[in-house]
């Protein structure tokens, strides 16, 4: 039907391209990582990165599924957005550590004998993670804090007692502005590694 009415395009996304390639046509998949444009639109972040390169096959097809996440959960429920993003920053920053010369020994230390990553709170907190990304560290701890309040975290809020409550509308725009410092500097500090 396509083909009948020479509505067959030249240059498809990745999903119809697969769709195209699944009826009979040679169209080559689009090379374009889902995350340049998602830290372009959201975070107003326009780094050209070979993302895929930099995080690894594995590692960039679950960073895409969880920023395909983040932007379907964007306009709902702030809560389910706060929780998801602390899930994608944490996945983040571990891979950051992992990759990074100076960050590798500390994380592996930070982790303990028991584990293979440390909590992710208490590692933004070390001294050794603070240095390559000392204004990133705000706005992860800030979002992990609204998070662990969220009513999606848990029941009840641990060290008050109280229960949790949902995240409003007010308080994603300066959780947006303190991530794409964030992002923004993670971003930079991994395309020099």
């Amino acid at each position: 039907m396509l083909a009948g009415l020479r509505l067959v395009p030249r240059h498809a996304r990745a999903a119809g391209s697969l769709i195209l390639r699944y009826l009979g046509y040679a169209i080559p998949p689009a090379a374009s990582s889902f995350l340049a444009a998602f830290f372009k639109d959201i975070f107003k972040i326009n780094l050209k990165m070979d993302w895929e390169r930099i995080w690894g096959r594995k590692a960039h097809s679950e960073l895409q599924r969880r920023a395909i996440s983040i932007r379907g959960n964007w306009a709902g429920s702030p809560s389910i957005l706060v929780t998801t993003l602390d899930s994608f920053n944490d996945f983040l920053v571990q891979r950051f550590s992992r990759a990074h010369k100076r960050l590798k020994g500390p994380f592996r230390k930070a982790a303990g004998k028991k584990a293979k990553i440390p909590d992710f709170g208490t590692w933004l907190t070390n001294p050794a993670l603070i240095a390559p990304l000392p204004n990133a560290r705000p706005g992860f701890v800030g979002l992990s804090s609204v998070e662990s309040e969220s009513r999606n975290c848990a029941a009840t809020n641990k060290r008050t007692g109280q229960f949790t409550r949902p995240v409003s509308y007010l308080e994603k725009d300066p959780i947006v502005a303190r991530l794409r410092t964030a992002y923004f500097e993670l971003l930079t500090e991994w395309a020099r590694i």
